[in-house]
């Protein structure tokens, strides 16, 4: 028999520590989406009862690998559930590997809501979301995954070093010392 999703299929938070998906949720639910959170032990059996049209996931909590683990598991008993991970950028090189345990789409910490509603609006239309359709990472050095990150929050921070260092929580000194060794051009180190 085929899993068939309703249009209408809920989003299913793994709780965790802090979790980076509740300002999501907290937005989706007020925009009527339904919104169920579920205890990380109860993560499998949840997506199995519920066939969510997305779990999300934080990446590093409990530990990388054990997540990676439940993200297996998940799409064992609900392959049509889209995982969207969120990853700490010093977890990023577990990224790949979230693709092939079945992870959809991935976010660093803090997650932009503009994203993960864009990623949303993709599966509820049947289309893939786009951060793992060609699976960005495959072939990448930890150093080549490292750099990507630290661009994507750049311009997801309109540019602004210090928001994108508070968005991959680092200091906005490291993330001028990277830029310089890449040969990057400088950038104001001006308040913005």
């Amino acid at each position: 028999m085929t899993e068939t999703l309703s249009p209408t299929a809920p989003i299913l938070i793994i709780e965790s520590p802090n979790n980076p998906f509740s300002e999501g949720a907290r937005s989706w639910h007020a925009q009527g989406e339904m919104v169920v959170f579920a205890p990380f032990e109860d993560a499998v059996s949840s997506a199995t009862e519920l066939s969510p049209i997305v779990t999300c996931v934080d990446l590093s909590s409990p530990s990388p690998e054990v997540t990676l683990d439940l993200i297996a598991r998940v799409k064992t008993h609900a392959p049509r559930t889209n995982v969207f991970i969120c990853a700490h950028f010093l977890d990023a090189e577990h990224i790949p590997a979230a693709t092939n345990a079945g992870a959809s789409e991935y976010f660093f910490i803090p997650p932009p809501f503009d994203r993960l509603s864009k990623a949303l609006r993709c599966v509820r239309r049947g289309s893939e979301p786009n951060s793992f359709a060609a699976n960005p990472f495959k072939g990448m050095t930890l150093a080549q995954i490292e750099r990507t990150a630290v661009q994507a929050a750049i311009e997801d921070a309109r540019g602004s070093i210090p928001k994108a260092a508070r968005a991959l929580n680092v200091s906005p000194s490291t993330l001028y010392r990277k830029l310089e060794s890449w040969g990057e051009p400088p950038r104001s180190r001006k308040r913005q």
